[in-house]
This record gives C-alpha cells, structure tokens and sequence, in this order.
C-alpha cells in the first residue's frame, strides 16, 4: 500500500509539473511564431519598397500592424515609406511609436535622426545618433549622422560669432567618435581659432595617428606649430603637405615666413616666389619680398613689389 500511495504522489507531482510547463512552452512557441511572421512580413515589405512599389508594402505593413501595433520594424519601415512619400509628419509619429516600444532600436533612433537633421534639430538628431553609439561605437550611419550634425551646429554656432560655442559642440562630439580624423581636424582648427594651442595639438595629432597622409591634418598641424613658434616642427609639417600639394600658393608663403623667422633669406625668397608664381594676387608674398630687398639695401628693387601690394 505505502509503495501504490508513493506512485501514486510521483504521477501527480509529474502531472502539476506538465501542466504548469505546457503553458510555458505553448508561450514560446507563440512568440516564435510571432518572430517568424514579423521577419516574413518584413522581408516581404522591403523587396516591395526596394521595387518601388511603396503603397503595396504600406498595406502589407499596415495589415501586421493592425495586429502587431507596436512592432518597432514595421513601424520604422513604414515610417521610412512616408518620407519617401513626402510625409515626413506622419514619419516622425511612426518613429516616436517605434522608440516607445523599443528605445534602444538603431534604425529608428537612426531615421528620427536623419529627419531631425534635415529639419536644422541638430541637438535632437545627436541625441538619436548617439543613442545607438552608445550601444554600437562602430555603426556607420550614427557615425555619419553624429558628425554631420556636430559640424552642422558648429558651424552655426561660429556664424553667430560664439567661437566657444562651436568648441563645446565639438568637444561633445569627440566623446562619442573619439577615433574620427575629420571630427577631430575640426575640433584641431576651431581650438586653434580661440587660441587654446595645446588642444588644438592634441586634437591634431590624434587625428594625424588615424590618417597619417590627410594634408589638411598636416597643413593644421603646421599652424598651430607656428602659433607656438615651434618652427622646426612647423617647417617639416608645412614640406610633408607641400610635398602632396605642391601647387598651393599659401604654403609657400607659409613655409617662406617659417624660414625668415629662422633667418634663411634665400630660401624664404625662394618660397615667397613659388608662391607668387602659383598666384600671382598672392601679395602676402610681395610683401615679404620687398621685405627681404630692404634688408640688403636693395631700395630700388624693393619698390615695385611694394608697389604691386599697393595695386591691391
């Protein structure tokens, strides 16, 4: 009898145990089958959109949406359809449903983003952007969407004459690309214009570190070695540019006056030259030539280049 009530308990406790788990599994399975209808119609609505046949992968998307309302694809898709349509309004509600059901979702924090950097938002468009840097640093397009908004609002920010400004945007931005050459080219010139040196150095030179041929990485570089009167360093910066740009009239100049100053006349004139022969309304150049005949006494011959800055 003991060992008939023992059974007993086991097929019992065996029983509760499958009705509590065939719930469970019966759960899954509905969330597989729901994940596997969202891919198909998804698949399904972009070779729609893909070939151009927008209104039919609208109703598709629709149609799932009706009974799947907070599904952050469809919604992001959809939206996507609208601004192709020209209804970037609509697109920005179906982008907001999408965040609320999913905030961390990289390709709606993306298009919000794309729209509120076409609308001029560029402190909302980062927002969006950096959102999915944060979880991916590596995402091209929050890359792409983050820097083109940062320069955007610096550029502003420089138009209305606040140089600081479009420093801290800049700055803010390096934190979250703090491997991207162009951003940190820009943030290298914007210190260099409020004459903060060091870190227009440091910005530099980072930049040089991921793109060690950018010319205008070098060219920078080579100003603000001559704003700290660093002229060995700013001559061998201003001749690894030339010698990618030879044709700019400006670095000679430039490369002319570093000269000077280490009281190398004839190869600063030699430069000062090349730089009138490339443009002849360089008269920058013209002057420090004239410059360099006063120096030997050469009155007669420094004349007409003074007067050729006069012209001007």
């Amino acid at each position: 009898a003991s060992m008939s009530q023992s059974r007993q308990r086991v097929i019992t406790v065996a029983v509760s145990l499958l009705t509590i788990a065939l719930p469970v599994t019966a759960q899954q399975g509905v969330a597989e089958g729901s994940r596997v209808e969202s891919a198909n119609v998804f698949r399904q609505a972009r070779v729609l959109v893909a070939t151009h046949r927008l209104e039919e992968a609208a109703r598709v998307l629709n149609s799932f949406l009706s009974t799947h309302a907070e599904d952050a694809n469809a919604l992001t898709l959809l939206a996507q359809i609208s601004v192709e349509q020209g209804d970037p309004s609509t697109a920005k509600d179906l982008l907001t449903r999408a965040l609320a059901s999913s905030p961390n979702s990289p390709s709606a924090n993306i298009a919000l983003g794309r729209l509120l950097l076409e609308e001029h938002r560029d402190p909302e468009a980062m927002d969006r952007f950096e959102t999915v840097l944060d979880v991916n640093l590596r995402d091209r397009e929050a890359r792409r969407g983050e820097l083109a908004a940062a320069t955007e609002l610096a550029m502003s920010a420089r138009r209305q004459n606040s140089p600081d400004a479009a420093l801290k945007v800049l700055e803010h931005a390096r934190t979250k690309l703090p491997d991207d050459p162009q951003l940190l080219l820009d943030l290298g010139i914007q210190a260099l214009g409020t004459r903060r040196l060091p870190e227009a150095s440091d910005a530099l030179e980072a930049a040089r570190k991921l793109d060690r041929d950018n010319p205008e990485i070098l060219y920078a570089l080579a100003r603000v070695e001559m704003a700290q009167l660093h002229l060995q360093a700013a001559q061998a910066y201003l001749r690894a540019y030339l010698a990618r740009r030879p044709e700019d009239a400006s670095a000679h100049f430039g490369l002319g006056r570093v000269l000077e100053a280490e009281q190398r006349s004839a190869d600063a004139r030699a430069e000062f030259e090349r730089s009138v022969q490339l443009q002849p309304a360089q008269t920058e150049s013209y002057y420090e030539l004239g410059q360099l005949e006063l120096e030997i006494q050469h009155d007669a011959q420094a004349a007409p280049l003074f007067e050729k800055v006069l012209a001007r």
